[in-house]
This record gives C-alpha cells, structure tokens and sequence, in this order.
C-alpha cells in the first residue's frame, strides 16, 4: 500500500511535468504513472529516480545526490526538495506556501520501508 500510494502521489502531484517529454525531457525524470508498460516493466518513476545521479544540488542537504537513493531517503533529491519552501529549491516550483508533511512522510516511508535496495524497489513495484 506504501508504494502504491507514492506512486500515485507522485504521478498526480509531479507527473504532470516529469513525463520524460515535453519542456523537461532533458531531465530524463518522469514521475508519471503510464498503464502502457509491459508486465514485468518497472514504472518510469522508478527506472528515471532510484540511484539516478541528481544535477540539482540541495545546498542544504549536501549529502543528497541523488534523485533517490534507496533506502536513504535523507540522502534522496527528492524528499530534500519536496520538504523545502526556499524559492530556489522546493518542488513544486510555484503554489504552495506550506509543505505538505503527509506527502513527505509517505515518500519517506517509501523510500526507507519499500525502496530498502533496488532489488526489493522492483519487486514491491511489481505487486502493485
């Protein structure tokens, strides 16, 4: 249920930009959730996230390089920039004031709990 539920957070509240197309392809991060995926595939929010190397740089969070890094979620892009409201590092960009400590938590939750090696990443994917 963990995984299932950052996953849909994902494609609903980030998806919409990181499709792996359109302005942001060169990110080469889609956080979208396609159906078209042949079974056994991992989801892109997968294949283009777990162990890829970030080119963003939280300064706050040194440690965290890339987008994210399995089982560490302190040392994960995403969670650092998500849990941030500094102009130049949260995610989303623009209309939120507030962090939403529900959404970092369960991403959290899901990157320590359900994303603990690329192995388990995959497998518990895969049941979704």
């Amino acid at each position: 249920p963990t995984g299932r539920a950052a996953l849909g957070y994902l494609h609903g509240n980030c998806g919409g930009c990181h499709t792996g197309a359109g302005e942001l392809r060169s990110l080469a991060f889609a956080l979208n959730y396609t159906l078209n995926r042949a079974d056994g595939d991992a989801a892109p929010a997968l294949l283009t996230s777990l162990g890829q190397p970030s080119r963003f740089k939280v300064p706050t969070a040194a440690d965290a390089v890339e987008r994210v890094c399995a089982g560490q979620p302190e040392k994960s892009v995403l969670v650092a920039r998500m849990a941030s409201r500094h102009p130049l590092v949260q995610m989303p960009p623009l209309g939120t004031r507030l962090v939403d400590e529900e959404a970092v938590s369960l991403i959290r939750r899901w990157i320590a709990e359900d994303l603990s090696s690329p192995e388990t990443a995959r497998v518990s994917e895969q049941g979704r």
